[in-house]
């Protein structure tokens, strides 16, 4: 599904989980969704076949809010995504896809854009990665 489901189970009192909101944006199957907290506020990182990376942000309401989108990430589909650490002002994260790179981005919480750091590749001749340069 292209659309995200937001569900919330602090708010019950037995535990069970309450639909929160949906967050719309990516215009095919999303494949990889990777929670993260940078600076003690809370994000998601959205990946998927629409080769689009996506940001979501907790606000104040406890609702999730589009921070940053990259629509051409990658040249094929976005398998994978996850929360690598910070790096000065930056959150860094990766994803890896079918075009076979593994990308690592910042994301800058105060311009909220997301920008391309590292670029890895698979040198088939050899079966070892390949640092790609970065425009």
């Amino acid at each position: 599904d292209s659309v995200l489901s937001v569900w919330d189970n602090a708010s019950s009192k037995d535990g069970s989980l309450q639909f929160k909101q949906y967050l719309s944006g990516h215009r095919s199957t999303v494949v990889s969704v990777t929670p993260f907290t940078y600076r003690t506020k809370h994000y998601l990182l959205s990946v998927g076949k629409d080769r689009q990376i996506r940001v979501w942000g907790l606000g104040q309401d406890r609702c999730y809010e589009p921070e940053a989108t990259l629509m051409k990430a990658h040249s094929r589909i976005v398998w994978s995504s996850c929360f690598v650490g910070e790096c000065g002002d930056d959150a860094l994260l990766a994803t890896g896809s079918r075009d076979m790179t593994v990308k690592v981005w910042g994301f800058d919480v105060v311009k909220r854009e997301v920008n391309v750091r590292v670029c890895y590749s698979l040198d088939r001749s050899r079966g070892q990665p390949v640092r790609l340069r970065v425009p």
